[in-house]
């Protein structure tokens, strides 16, 4: 049965221009992971109501949303219903681990809400038609989504999966842990647990981290915390694959000294080396160190420096250049990065200021773990103002997890972890965060206003690391398998790289990587049906067992 595929507006009252420029995104992002899932080679046909100022998909307009080597056909056609959009030959293919015959939300800017569901028209000749029976069968059969698992492992009447080896839909995103240069704990506000951040224990969460599979590793900044370069180059001799993602301080650094050591590192690194744009965010902290530039101007000074750092590193040549806070004359780089043009930027930012920033140089842009919508929000702001630099920026989020075998287990381990804060703890720090100038923090802080009973902020998401620590203070709380469901629909936003922490750092990269990985499409860092015990044990059951 032939199902179409309609997008509603709900929301009469949206402006064309408006509209122009966030349905585009919402409707690539939908193609764009049909068109992974399969061939270059399948044809896909879009018409577009021109009551939404027709936006169309020309091949130039798809290059923007990196659809250019897939696209073969797009053209506009008017509809006599004004407010729906209809997509043909959209093939067999699984979106967001929604099964097709139930409908997918997505919410845009303006309140918008897009309702998809797809018209599946197989060729009878189409290889992929028996994959897709098969789903269909063991849907039948009762199975929920998650244990049909990956569509393209599934037959024709194939037998149901075991759900925890059930991989998540669509590509794997990239997961990052988090390096805790200030320390590690237990517990948060004050215990008999506290780890001091040593290099020796940094270096265990590094290998530990690279040795499990995990793609990146987050290296903070700040006062309290260890210099994140040398901390980086601490680790070139005991890592080998894992990338480090290190502050790139606009506002406390210079770009021509700041560019030949991300050259001298990444050469290092082996091209290994991110960079995370930090402007600062604590006009105290930032006082500190000699800074005294306003919320805007700190921007407007990183602004100049990423067109000193980025122009330098991209040419080799002779650069001058004159700004409202930077002057520099002949400016050079003579030591190429590995990665070219330079190490990618990453960013987060909550401000205007910031989402102009990070549309006008960053590579992916990353925001702390707030609710979907809000979440959605940020992504298509950041998106529209890349579009008109005509530049494309990836997207991540920053969250804490607390995954265990069962959601009950997850919800007493995160009690557990805020268990030794007092009121006054709360009270003092939120009174601290209050004073920051910055809006992502101000954001995270009203997730909560510092209170025990608002911490559920949704499925899974939990705000109560945020009522002691600055920065992300958010987790996703639960069992393996609603953690990747709640990962997925963040990925089904556009994300596709998470860095995550857990408290305490070495203990839960293990737990995460255990339990979560196998449901994101990662490898598995456990043996299935494994026997564990003495040598002889061991030896006694495999005897056994072969007889």
């Amino acid at each position: 049965m032939a199902r179409r595929i309609f997008l509603r507006d709900e929301d009469a009252s949206l402006a064309p221009d408006v509209a122009a420029q966030t349905l585009p995104h919402a409707i690539a992002s939908v193609l764009k992971a049909a068109l992974e899932r399969y061939s270059q080679s399948d044809i896909w046909s879009l018409f577009i109501s021109k009551h939404f100022g027709a936006p169309g998909f020309s091949r130039t307009a798809l290059a923007q949303f990196g659809l250019d080597q897939h696209w073969c056909n797009a053209r506009v056609q008017p509809l006599r219903d004004p407010v729906r959009w209809k997509f043909f030959h959209v093939g067999n293919w699984y979106l967001n681990g929604v099964h097709p015959r139930r409908p997918l939300e997505l919410r845009a800017p303006a309140r918008r809400r897009i309702l998809i569901s797809l018209e599946h028209r197989p060729r009878r000749s189409s290889p992929k038609l028996a994959t897709f029976f098969g789903m269909a069968a063991a849907m039948r059969r009762g199975l929920s989504k998650d244990e049909c698992g990956n569509i393209a492992d599934l037959g024709d009447g194939a037998a149901p999966r075991d759900r925890k080896n059930a991989m998540a839909v669509g590509s794997s995103p990239e997961i990052f842990w988090f390096l805790p240069t200030s320390g590690d704990t237990r517990y948060l506000g004050t215990s008999d647990y506290g780890r001091e951040p040593t290099n020796a224990y940094l270096r265990e969460i590094a290998v530990t981290s690279e040795r499990l599979g995990y793609d990146g590793l987050l290296i903070p900044t700040g006062s309290s915390c260890h210099d994140p370069w040398i901390t980086a180059a601490s680790l070139i001799p005991v890592t080998s694959r894992i990338k480090l993602l290190v502050a790139l301080r606009t506002s406390i650094m210079g770009p021509t000294a700041s560019a030949r050591q991300a050259a001298t590192l990444d050469q290092a690194l082996g091209g290994r080396l991110l960079l995370n744009l930090v402007p600062g965010g604590d006009a105290a902290e930032l006082a500190a160190d000699g800074v005294f530039l306003s919320h805007d101007e700190r921007y407007e000074a990183a602004d100049e420096f990423l067109t000193v750092w980025r122009r330098i590193l991209e040419t080799g040549e002779k650069f001058s250049f004159e700004g409202r806070h930077l002057k520099v004359d002949n400016a050079r780089n003579y030591y190429p990065p590995v990665q070219r043009p330079y190490p990618p930027l990453y960013f987060g930012g909550s401000s205007p200021a910031a989402h102009a920033l990070a549309a006008k140089h960053v590579d992916a842009y990353l925001t702390w773990g707030e609710p979907l919508a809000a979440v959605a929000e940020k992504i298509a702001d950041v998106r529209a103002r890349a579009a008109r630099h005509g530049r494309t920026v990836r997207f991540g989020v920053r969250l804490h997890v607390i995954a265990r075998e069962t959601e009950e287990e997850a919800w007493a381990a995160a009690d557990r972890l805020i268990s030794r804060l007092t009121d006054e703890d709360i009270a003092a720090a939120q009174a601290n965060y209050a004073k920051m100038d910055s809006v992502g923090q101000a954001r995270m802080a009203a997730l909560h206003g510092g209170r025990r009973d608002r911490l559920v902020l949704g499925p899974n998401l939990w705000a109560g690391v945020g009522l002691v620590r600055g920065g992300a203070g958010t987790a996703l709380v639960g069992a393996p398998e609603q953690i990747a469901e709640r990962l997925r629909e963040y990925q089904g936003l556009g994300v596709d790289t998470f860095v995550l922490s857990g408290y305490p750092h070495l203990e839960e990269s293990l737990r995460f990587a255990e339990l979560v990985f196998p449901l994101l499409g990662k490898g598995a860092v456990t043996q299935r049906g494994a026997q564990t015990g003495g040598a002889f044990d061991i030896r006694a059951v495999r005897q056994v067992a072969a007889s």
